[in-house]
């Protein structure tokens, strides 16, 4: 008999996308993941992910980087889901943070280095060209395409023949014996978020080195454009796709305001506690209450 021991929601999405995922543990200890639609439009996108599963790995076969495999289980009261079977072993991320707790910069250089090196020779190479779902999905057009890509590196011209964009190094998995060879075969645990048409290859590695300066590096002497140099992603190239990456949240949130949206969707005005007790936040009051910055930063910090 299985038991549920962790679950998450992602449903701060358009239902289409709204999926749960669980952790469950049998009596003998084996644990399993599940992934379930929230939604009857969710189904499309669960039945999808093994599909993705079979085209991934025959793109990225004889490299060093694999997927999790993945079952399509019956549909269960008009919802989809599937099972994966838990991995264990260290992310990448978690890698490249001891490298970090250690003041061990050469290894982290190294290993952002191979990451890179990883996703541009991997996955195949088809040319990137702009397609009416990739207007769709991030929101660029050929104009714009063609404009970059006279300028551009190797990596921005090409794709992988199936691309996962969610390749982050949170969803990168060594084993535990492997985790300090920078030669060691990576797992990926999601790739939810794959696309068949053409994407090019430094989008990938743009995320990738955006998340791992954000959740690790941010405070040490790495800065971000120091890692997009390392990749060959220009200032330009950047700024592209930052502006996909924005569209791809619209597209992907569509119908839906995050929680994390609220305070932009409300605006800035901040009533403080002394303010309250005052009764300077009654209506009324409230158009003219101010907003110091420290109160701002501070909200921010929470």
């Amino acid at each position: 008999m299985e038991r549920t021991i962790y679950s998450k929601y992602s449903n701060e999405r358009a239902k289409r996308f709204c999926i749960r995922t669980d952790i469950v543990m049998d009596d003998n200890g084996e644990k399993k993941v599940y992934k379930y639609a929230l939604t009857p439009e969710g189904s499309a996108h669960i039945t999808q992910i093994a599909g993705f599963c079979r085209k991934l790995n025959e793109a990225y076969d004889g490299s060093a980087i694999s997927f999790c495999p993945c079952t399509l289980v019956a549909a269960q009261q008009k919802t989809a889901s599937a099972a994966f079977p838990f991995l264990r072993g260290v992310p990448l991320q978690d890698v490249l943070k001891e490298a970090v707790r250690t003041g061990n910069t050469q290894k982290a250089e190294r290993m952002l280095d191979i990451y890179i090196r990883r996703l541009s020779k991997s996955g195949g190479e088809i040319p990137f060209t702009v397609t009416g779902e990739f207007r769709e999905v991030f929101g660029v057009t050929q104009e714009e395409a063609d404009e970059l890509l006279a300028k551009a590196g190797k990596n921005a011209k090409t794709s992988a023949q199936v691309s996962d964009i969610d390749m982050i190094l949170s969803n990168l998995f060594v084993q535990e014996a492997d985790a300090a060879a920078m030669d060691a075969k990576w797992q990926v645990i999601d790739y939810e978020w794959t696309f068949t048409f053409p994407i090019p290859k430094g989008f990938l590695i743009y995320r990738g080195l955006y998340f791992a300066y954000y959740q690790v590096l941010y405070h040490t002497d790495f800065s971000l454009k120091s890692l997009f140099a390392m990749a060959g992603i220009t200032d330009e190239e950047a700024a592209l796709y930052q502006r996909m990456e924005e569209h791809f949240q619209i597209y992907m949130g569509t119908g839906a305001l995050p929680v994390r949206n609220i305070q932009r969707a409300m605006g800035t005005r901040i009533v403080t506690l002394p303010e309250l007790l005052k009764g300077t936040g009654r209506q009324g009051s409230l158009q003219d209450a101010g907003i110091l910055e420290s109160e701002w930063i501070h909200v921010r910090r929470i």
